[in-house]
């Protein structure tokens, strides 16, 4: 038979796998007969006899058994293919692999004819044959019993190996193994295993196999094989085979069914059997894809659990203590000289409370929805809105809210004129801006924390290792990430995640909110620009200067973006008074020393000598009302002149302070201070008619004498709807007693 010059085609890179060099040769008869030779050159006796196996499985080459052996049983192999078309006799001498193909015709002897060939290229080297490697499952491999779905006698196992972390996926789970068989209908079944340290390993192994698949797409309709939502099964391009992977024990297990001749139902059926057989095989049993339950478990973790958990822990000890200190006081018997305010401080937080639920369901809901809507495009305005959307959404509602939704009075505080700016309430100012950055980042680089935490958790070891050293070796923004993941992976692996929340979020924003107060001090102006830029009435605070240092618990003071997400740093009490007062006027007060910086509350000046007694003169005849702290803890002579005076004036205009001091010793500060003014006939019927215990705020106007004011509970939100209730019923009379005094040229302001 006359045949055409061969057509040789070099073997590429991946067909020769470990090999060093081949090809293959095809001849075509004038008749159109076919024949084929396929050599490749390896680097040693084992290395040639392994391709056999390794081009069966490559190829779906079924070995045939009733095609006798040229050298003998286990030394070469003989496969038709193509539906008996072709006959291949595959065999390996020394470092080199040979096959040998005919075309299988009527009349035509194949077997006989590649048998010949055999014998005749054989002969052309000095090598002996190699046997056919032997395959066998490793020791102790659970797969050494696994035979695929079907009869025994159609399938025959090609590869069997120990599986390694990089064969597949990265990995750090302790060892593995697969095996894979061909079967006689062009099928191939190749299953793999690996034991892992626990479940959550095997499921970062599972999770990065189906993210990196790019071959076959999933299909749950196919899943379900060992039970709804137990195992995960997709389809291969083109549709002629199907993959399945499940959790078992802490063991991740991949079974693949390939079958190049349709119908593709007896591949899937084929699939769904070999699942079950291995369930049995293997020890432990399936576990539930938890994986999307464990990310919004842990979103709620490290989202809302650990910054409550956090805050409850700072606060609620405090809360506990200080709501014992604060309670229990009594607003009755009922009399006309007391008003209880806790009735408006409840109705103004329900306010709040109700605004704030409001603000936060329609910025959650908004930034959800503006997620769910930009989710199809997967691009950088899905981040930016994820991160950002949340901070813009707030200030857009609350502005929105604010003018829809006026807020209640107790919630309103004004400010008064701001006057021209110095040097330092610019400083201040910059302060404060430079606070605010400080806590907006610290709560922007939590959430991406976080995030890459639930990132790594999703991950293996090895990737997430991998990933992190890509990250560092690109650009400044990289760097910053992958040392973001770095310090995810080093504190969760310790369990010290929380450590993170403190070191990120709290403290950072603890840092801001004193930064932030050092800006409002340094843009607090001095007594004599607060009068000029401000020409309502002013207030006239005259204290023990021991008051100075008291604190009070804050809720309706604390509203500002960085005071509410600080845990520490309760504001002085003459802050939270003046705040309130600054509503109907500046507050003025005399201050015990110059400050370079001056505190938070009353706008102060310093006098010597006794130049303040001539001051404070002045000041109380022009004053809307002079506002006493009545709780010092002794009367000293300044405060003693104080009273004095003030129980001589014709038309005095009074508010005495009972400020928050603990219970014991408030009783003593209020006794100590009613038996000096006592024996004054302006303060003597407050020793006769005495006030409940809860009382806060006592006014003295012309027209109704001493009036108190107070509540259940001393904390800024009573003192608060105290001085609002106090002023407002006194402001008419104080106002017109101020303005007779002028009329008759009385000194003033």
């Amino acid at each position: 038979m006359d045949w055409d010059p061969a057509k040789v085609t070099p073997f590429t890179a991946a067909q020769l796998g470990t090999c060093e060099a081949g090809g293959h040769a095809e001849w075509s008869a004038a008749d159109g007969h076919q024949a084929g030779l396929s050599w490749a050159r390896c680097r040693d006796a084992a290395s040639a006899a392994a391709f056999i196996p390794n081009t069966m499985l490559a190829y779906l080459r079924f070995p045939d058994r009733e095609v006798p052996p040229v050298f003998g049983p286990e030394i070469d192999v003989a496969a038709y293919t193509d539906q008996g078309a072709y006959l291949e006799r595959y065999w390996s001498q020394g470092p080199v692999y040979l096959s040998v193909a005919r075309e299988c015709r009527a009349g035509t002897d194949c077997a006989a004819a590649t048998k010949r060939y055999v014998r005749e290229l054989s002969a052309l080297r000095d090598e002996a044959v190699n046997r056919l490697p032997v395959i066998k499952a490793p020791p102790g491999d659970p797969l050494s019993r696994f035979r695929p779905a079907g009869a025994p006698e159609d399938w025959v196992l090609v590869e069997a190996k120990p599986l390694q972390g990089s064969d597949y996926v990265d990995t750090e789970c302790e060892n593995g193994g697969s095996e894979s068989w061909v079967g006689r209908n062009t099928t191939r079944t190749t299953v793999f295993w690996m034991q892992c340290a626990n479940p959550t390993l095997a499921f970062q192994a599972y999770s990065t196999k189906w993210a990196a698949a790019s071959d076959f797409a999933a299909r749950p309709q196919l899943s379900g094989a060992l039970g709804p939502g137990l195992d995960q099964a997709g389809v291969y391009a083109g549709g002629r085979g199907i993959s399945r992977s499940w959790v078992q024990g802490s063991s991740y297990i991949n079974v693949d069914r390939y079958c190049a001749n349709p119908p593709f139902d007896a591949c899937t059926e084929g699939s769904r059997l070999d699942a079950q057989t291995l369930r049995a095989l293997l020890p432990g049993s399936v576990q539930p894809d938890t994986r999307g339950s464990d990310l919004v478990r842990d979103a709620a973790l490290f989202f809302v659990v650990l910054p409550l958990l956090t805050l409850l822990l700072l606060f609620l000890p405090r809360w506990w203590w200080n709501r014992r200190r604060q309670s229990g006081y009594a607003t009755g018997p009922t009399t006309a000289r007391f008003s209880a305010v806790d009735r408006l401080a409840g109705r103004a937080r329900r306010g709040l409370l109700a605004r704030r639920g409001v603000l936060t369901v329609v910025v959650v809901g908004g930034w959800l929805g503006g997620l769910f809507a930009l989710s199809p495009y997967n691009n950088y305005w899905l981040l930016a809105w994820f991160f950002c959307g949340p901070f813009v959404l707030a200030i857009a509602v609350s502005g929105l809210l604010w003018l829809v939704w006026r807020p209640g009075p107790l919630l309103r505080i004004a400010s008064g004129p701001a006057g021209p700016p110095t040097p330092a309430s610019v400083a201040g100012a910059l302060l404060r801006a430079l606070a605010r950055g400080i806590a907006a980042f610290a709560i922007f680089y939590y959430l991406i924390c976080t995030l890459m935490l639930l990132l790594v958790r999703s991950r293996t070891p090895v990737t997430n290792e991998r990933v992190i050293r890509g990250l560092f070796e690109g650009g400044p923004l990289q760097i910053a990430m992958g040392a973001t993941q770095w310090l995810a992976v080093r504190l969760d692996a310790r369990g010290g995640y929380g450590l993170l929340f403190l070191a990120v979020l709290v403290a950072p924003i603890t840092a801001a909110y004193l930064l932030d107060r050092l800006g409002r001090r340094l843009r607090r102006r001095s007594l004599t620009a607060v009068l000029d830029a401000d020409t309502r009435p002013y207030f006239l605070y005259l204290r023990g200067f021991d008051e100075d240092r008291l604190r009070v618990s804050s809720s309706l003071t604390r509203r500002g973006f960085i005071e509410s997400f600080t845990p520490f740093g309760r504001p002085r009490f003459e802050e939270v008074l003046v705040r309130y007062l600054s509503r109907f006027g500046p507050v003025i007060a005399i201050s015990p020393r110059d400050q370079r910086v001056p505190d938070l509350g009353a706008a102060k000046l310093s006098l010597s000598g006794d130049a303040w007694q001539d001051r404070v003169r002045e000041w109380v005849g022009g004053a809307q009302a002079v506002v006493m702290a009545a709780t010092p803890s002794e009367v000293r002579r300044g405060l003693e002149w104080e009273i004095d005076y003030l129980a001589g004036v014709d038309t005095p205009r009074l508010m005495l302070v009972v400020a928050p001091w603990p219970r014991d010793e408030l009783a003593a500060r209020w006794r100590g201070f009613l038996k000096h003014a006592g024996r004054w006939p302006l303060f003597a019927p407050l020793q006769t008619e005495e006030m409940p215990s809860g009382v806060q705020l006592i006014t003295w106007t012309c027209e109704e004498g001493w009036h108190g004011y107070g509540a259940r509970r001393r904390w800024d939100w009573t003192y608060a709807a105290s001085i609002l209730s106090a002023v407002q019923d006194a402001e008419q009379s104080w106002t017109a007693d101020r303005e007779r005094e002028e009329a008759a040229g009385l000194p003033g302001n």
